[in-house]
């Protein structure tokens, strides 16, 4: 299920803070309404940006400034549990197994998927998809009967989500792994740090960007930048927000458009004139992968400094990469065998994989 953007001129939202001090409030109307033209001439047909998206296969720009508000996607929990309920006993997982197995050469996964975290498969042979989608939705008591309840939460939470991403299947499928129970988190007054209960360890550097992504209706409370810290398990510093529990399927989701806008920016800045054609040579899959390469290693380190199997290898540094071999197929990052020594590749290859399949089975028209 992937929903056509339209744009619309949406409000802009200030950012509140837990911290102390205040935050600046909106710019003035005449400023905005400046700004507005400015933005109006970037989308303009004889701008560079325009002429950016010419004629490529990309579903839409998403201008990392302007706030979009796609239309709304009903995703009914009824049609959820029954689609869930299909795959949540054994023979369901076994054969989710065989349809992952049947395409994960072509998304540059080896026959039982990576080792390590990247793993297609969990205990018994049986899919780590199968096995969050049991734990998330499943009968408490261990039943394979999905919960009503947990559906209707997730349900209620990816149609809000879809007012913010057209690509619901992306986002579970990144979810899936980085934190499932983003899809059946509590409600009422349930706030979470993103840091420490939430997988998104930067949300609160750039709370304000990702605020004039989401519109009002898709969040349930007030979102707060946290205070910046230094993480005892890595060392390195993390600025996480404060947002209600209800909420983390939605901010998951603007983080993901965030990183696709991202990536459009770097294949801009690193092919220039030849950009359109390396926008154009992606695939649906392909493009996904990139965006979760993105997501998970947002940093601009370069190619001339790095091995590909280095942590810090980035998607900036995949495409110098590329562009300096003169290759504007991005599909490299599902086909070339170079790139399966580094995992962050190896995870976005395992997470399209993932996204295909729950398109097909999970949220299919």
């Amino acid at each position: 299920m992937r929903i056509e953007r339209r744009r619309e001129p949406t409000e802009t939202h200030p950012v509140e803070t837990s911290t102390s001090g205040t935050r600046p409030e909106p710019v003035a109307a005449r400023e905005e309404a400046l700004a507005e033209v400015a933005r109006a001439e970037a989308r303009s047909a004889d701008s560079p940006v325009a002429a950016l998206y010419a004629g490529t296969k990309v579903i839409s720009h998403k201008d990392p400034i302007d706030a979009v508000t796609p239309p709304r996607a009903r995703v009914e929990a009824e049609d959820l549990v029954t689609r869930v309920e299909a795959h949540l006993d054994s023979a369901g997982g076994r054969a989710m197994a065989r349809d992952l197995e049947a395409d994960a050469a072509r998304f540059g996964v080896p026959a039982g998927g990576f080792e390590g975290q990247t793993n297609l498969y969990g205990g018994s042979n049986l899919p780590v998809a199968w096995w969050t989608l049991r734990g998330a939705l499943g009968d408490p008591a261990g039943r394979s009967e999905p919960s009503e309840r947990a559906a209707a939460r997730m349900a209620d939470d990816l149609e809000r989500a879809t007012m913010v991403t057209d690509d619901p299947a992306l986002l579970l499928a990144v979810t899936m792994r980085e934190h499932p129970s983003a899809w059946t988190a509590g409600r009422g007054e349930d706030r979470v740090e993103t840091f420490s209960e939430g997988g998104l360890d930067y949300l609160g550097d750039h709370l304000d960007a990702i605020l004039r992504r989401v519109p009002r209706e898709a969040r349930t409370g007030r979102w707060e930048v946290g205070p910046a810290f230094e993480s005892g398990e890595t060392g390195e510093r993390v600025h996480p927000a404060v947002i209600p529990a209800a909420d983390q399927l939605v901010a998951y989701a603007a983080e993901l458009e965030r990183a696709e806008a991202t990536f459009e920016t770097l294949v801009t800045e690193v092919y220039g004139a030849d950009a359109p054609e390396a926008l154009a040579s992606l695939s649906p899959d392909e493009r996904r992968a990139w965006v979760q390469f993105t997501f998970g290693r947002p940093g601009r380190t370069h190619a001339a400094d790095l091995e590909i199997s280095d942590r810090s290898f980035s998607a900036n540094a995949a495409l110098e990469l590329l562009h300096a071999e003169g290759n504007t197929d991005l599909g490299a990052i599902l086909e070339d065998p170079r790139f399966e020594a580094n995992a962050s590749v190896r995870r976005a290859r395992t997470t399209a994989l993932e996204a295909h399949w729950i398109e097909a089975h999970l949220l299919a028209d």
